[in-house]
């Protein structure tokens, strides 16, 4: 298991298409932006199935449906992230953002 520290702003690529980035903490909470793929499946991990849980397998909680991947976050060139130069977006209000980068050069 591989894991990070990161601050608002900040993000990490999982590979060349799929890209995480911390939009907000606050409380002990983090808001997450995830951009993938569409076939890209992704789930809170409390949906997840347990052993001797009597629900179907892919049955989801009510109320609570599974998480899809929207491309309205429009993160689209990372090959900047790929080359170790992260850049965050502007998350103001999910629009179209324009990379900015996080380091100084």
């Amino acid at each position: 298991m591989l894991r990070l520290t990161r601050k608002q702003g900040e993000g990490f690529a999982i590979d060349e298409q799929t890209y995480v980035w911390i939009v907000r903490t606050k409380s002990g909470r983090c808001e997450l932006a995830i951009d993938a793929p569409r076939e890209i499946r992704i789930r809170r991990c409390e949906l997840e199935t347990l052993p001797g849980d009597d629900r179907g397998e892919h049955e989801e909680e009510e109320g609570k449906p599974e998480i899809g991947v929207s491309s309205s976050v429009g993160l689209n060139n990372h090959s900047d992230c790929l080359n170790d130069e992260l850049v965050a977006p502007d998350y103001t209000g999910f629009a179209h953002p324009a990379h900015q980068p996080i380091r100084p050069s």
